[in-house]
């Protein structure tokens, strides 16, 4: 995703930035951002925005104790999550269920 956002020429990504005021006639007009690093504020005028934090899974310590895939989400076995010959059982954050992309708008959409 990131790769994608910072070569599309229509996203302007602004770093270490936050959003101190929103403003509005009867949809989003503009936005007010405040740097930082520099402290300057500035005025934009858009009709919609999109923030993004970063994510880091909370399983690099484990250390080769459990079996990853490559994003380094837990593998399952089955949908118990019962992993490994020890017993261990994955946390609900860090296993990923690869769904197909039908299935998960469905699912997201059930679960709102």
């Amino acid at each position: 995703m990131q790769c994608r956002a910072l070569s599309n020429p229509k996203i302007e990504v602004l770093w270490n930035s936050k959003v101190t005021e929103a403003y509005e006639e009867r949809s989003l007009g503009g936005l007010k951002e405040n740097n930082m690093m520099s402290g300057e504020v500035t005025d934009f005028n858009v009709y919609e925005f999109f923030f993004a934090i970063g994510h880091e899974l909370a399983t690099k310590f484990l250390d080769g104790q459990l079996e990853v895939d490559s994003d380094g989400y837990v593998i399952m076995r089955s949908a118990l999550a019962w992993l490994g010959d020890r017993n261990e059982c994955a946390v609900n954050d860090e296993i990923q269920v690869k769904l197909p992309t039908t299935m998960r708008k469905s699912v997201s959409s059930w679960c709102l």
